[in-house]
């Protein structure tokens, strides 16, 4: 017994040295993982087979995943010129609500009911369009698979064989791909190390939020704004092998560089933020501005070089990357693979506007546009609560957002693209210490977080 109360006393001892910050990084971000691991437990065994009848580009279809073995099908859903609705079964087979009949859907035969006998027709688009792995493995453990959703895929298929294999990767900065294989020389698995990385930098990012927050404000503002920064409706992606976390805690980094007049240390932090997304470039307004308040008096030439050097490389470097994958337009004025232009923010808007009002639009087009107006308004209205070079990265990230405009869905992945303009999650840790909208936004925020979460373990696109 002497022993293991020896062991006891002494972690609490060094648990009660540990930083207020780093405490509450700890506590809050494995807490959060614990519930998102419980999450997905109940939706993996609640849902191990999904079944979605939906129209994809003109073509009725049903399809069919497998949340455990990440087996995927898809049919065509007219038969002799009926259209079939299909409903799981058992863990083989489908049936249609129509005649009942039973269909195996691995090889989409009727093994029961009024077309015994008959087979579906494979869909003409492939699966590989529905799920989207970019040829790369899905692992083999159902509770890390069904994080491997979407961009993931892209990070890993660079990663593991550079650009170039998969039409449209130049989209995709290199450094985190980079640091996916540079990791994964240890762990000997690209997936697990991507998830090591995103894990330990939301560590950071919680942590250095923390100071930033409490530097601004209290202790109990800066707990509720990384709070609900935590439940926010699409804060689940920083807990997959996506970048947020990482440009977040970089950002934050060349932040406080250009508050404390660390020319050079901003300059590389720039770097590495437009490596990581180019969302990076919003840093450039903050340092221009900051550069030109000090007048460059006392201010050295070599840091100077070091600033403007940091940006100017990553910009280079991803031009380059983008002139050898062969891309028709070197300047990312467009992105032809991904439906994608630049165009001034107002058109995105107006597009936005109107894709909800003739009725296309589907329910995360609402949210990105409803998202995008409160924080806008937000940033606005409370400019002044926090330090004006923070503001000035938030009103740049958001142009640089709204300026991308995708054909097929208008301010897409906003919702998910909003979690980096972290300030504005100071204003909501302020509006907390009313305790009816405090719970208005608990409840709205978690309610959103679980269905929206479930869509993603479901590949529904919602960021």
């Amino acid at each position: 017994m002497k022993p293991n109360t020896s062991i006891i006393e002494s972690g609490i001892a060094i648990w009660q040295k540990v930083p207020s910050a780093w405490k509450f990084s700890i506590l809050s971000v494995t807490l959060m993982r614990v519930f998102y691991t419980l999450w997905s437990f109940i939706f993996l065994s609640a849902f191990p087979l999904v079944v979605q009848n939906q129209e994809f580009f003109g073509e009725q279809i049903v399809t069919v995943f497998d949340l455990h073995t990440s087996q995927s099908y898809a049919y065509q859903r007219l038969v002799d010129e009926e259209l079939l609705t299909f409903q799981k079964f058992d863990s083989q087979h489908l049936i249609d609500t129509k005649t009942g009949s039973m269909w195996r859907f691995s090889d989409g035969k009727a093994t029961l009911g009024f077309y015994e006998g008959r087979s579906l027709s494979p869909a003409k688009i492939t699966t590989e369009r529905l799920f989207p792995y970019q040829g790369v493995s899905v692992d083999a453990d159902p509770w890390l698979a069904i994080w491997q959703r979407f961009d993931v895929n892209w990070y890993l298929a660079i990663s593991q064989d550079g650009y170039g294999k998969v039409s449209g990767d130049v989209h995709f900065p290199p450094l985190y791909p980079l640091l996916i294989r540079l990791v994964s020389l240890v762990f000997r698995d690209d997936f697990i190390s991507a998830l090591i990385i995103s894990q330990f930098a939301l560590y950071l990012m919680v942590k250095l939020l923390y100071d930033v927050f409490t530097e601004w404000g209290s202790e109990a503002i800066a707990k509720s704004a990384i709070f609900f920064l935590l439940i926010f409706p699409t804060s689940f992606f920083f807990f997959s092998a996506y970048t947020e976390a990482l440009f977040m805690t970089v950002a934050i980094f060349c932040l406080r560089a250009i508050q404390s007049s660390q020319w050079h240390w901003a300059g590389f932090w720039l770097c590495c933020a437009i490596l990581i997304r180019l969302q990076g470039v919003a840093l450039l307004l903050p340092l221009a501005w900051s550069l030109l308040q000090t007048r460059f008096r006392n201010t050295r030439f070599v840091d100077l070089f070091f600033a403007g050097l940091g940006p100017m490389v990553a910009i280079g470097v991803y031009l380059l990357i983008r002139a050898r994958g062969g891309d028709p337009s070197i300047i990312p004025f467009t992105e032809t693979n991904l439906h994608a232009r630049i165009v001034p923010p107002w058109d995105n808007l107006i597009y936005s506007a109107r894709y909800i009002l003739n009725g296309t639009a589907g329910y995360i087009d609402i949210l990105n546009l409803a998202a995008l107006v409160l924080f806008s308004i937000l940033l606005v209205v409370h400019w002044k609560k926090f330090p004006l070079e923070y503001g000035l990265f938030s009103a740049a990230s958001l142009v640089v957002l709204t300026m991308r405009l995708v054909d097929t869905q208008p301010l897409n992945s906003m919702i998910r693209y909003l979690l980096t303009i972290f300030p504005v999650f100071y204003i909501f840790g302020i509006f907390a210490r009313n305790k009816w909208v405090n719970r208005l936004m608990f409840v709205c925020f978690l309610i959103l977080n679980l269905f929206l979460s479930a869509q993603f373990f479901l590949w529904g696109w919602v960021a």
